[in-house]
């Protein structure tokens, strides 16, 4: 079954623990969470692509961000995000997203072009790149259908689950059909971070994106030579 209505989900929240409100920090003048949607579009048409977060006040200026950039967004349960996902899904009339975190700047299209297009004819539940993991923290790229959540949901998700919300799946692989992408890259990469998680790290992919003359869409694979040599 050729899947027809794949979408993006960015998933999105500004109540971070180590570093606080990281999706609306600004890199030349572009929030965080700007710089991963130009990365999406790459791959995903705009009215296919939606930024996923809670309900909590403190959301309402990641929303504003939305409105003034006439993009998608949907907002429901901050900790189930399993439930916000297929909520989302069915607003937006998805059978299936791309699951992108909001924190990888890097996100690596190139990669997860080729993987959208195994995906698509519909002979997985989930593709991936990360089970196992061979690839550098922060470019994960997850693709899962509508129809293989919703015949979970109404088991005992704990709530790392709910959180996580493909990691049951890895739990219980053997019960789904699970296509992996094993990293090509030098093994020498697997140990790099391109994600954020706390303002050394938020320095770093500012220091980064100015030495590619803040190019938001700069190749993954040009980042992680630039990483390699100063490692």
């Amino acid at each position: 079954m050729y899947l027809k209505k794949l979408g993006c989900i960015i998933f999105a929240r500004s109540n971070s623990k180590r570093l606080n409100e990281k999706v609306l920090k600004e890199i030349n003048g572009i929030p965080l969470i700007l710089i991963v949607y130009s990365r999406v579009k790459k791959i995903f048409p705009k009215e296919k692509i939606v930024i996923a977060t809670s309900r909590n006040k403190f959301d309402d200026r990641l929303v504003k961000i939305c409105k003034k950039n006439k993009i998608n967004f949907f907002r429901g349960s901050l900790d189930n995000v399993y439930e916000r996902s297929i909520q989302c899904c069915k607003k937006f009339n998805f059978d299936s997203f791309m699951r992108v975190c909001s924190d990888r700047p890097f996100f690596y299209y190139e990669l997860a072009i080729k993987m959208k297009k195994i995906f698509v004819k519909g002979k997985y539940d989930i593709v991936t790149n990360v089970f196992p993991k061979s690839y550098p923290k922060g470019l994960a790229c997850e693709f899962i259908k509508l129809k293989t959540m919703n015949n979970v949901r109404k088991k005992m998700l704990n709530k790392s689950d709910k959180e996580h919300i493909i990691n049951y799946f890895y739990k219980n692989n053997k019960n789904f059909a699970i296509r992996n992408y094993k990293s090509k890259l030098n093994k020498n990469n697997q140990n790099l971070n391109l994600s954020i998680d706390n303002l050394r790290d938020f320095k770093k992919v500012h220091k980064i994106l100015e030495k590619n003359s803040f190019n938001t869409t700069v190749s993954t694979k040009t980042i992680l030579s630039y990483l390699m040599r100063l490692s």
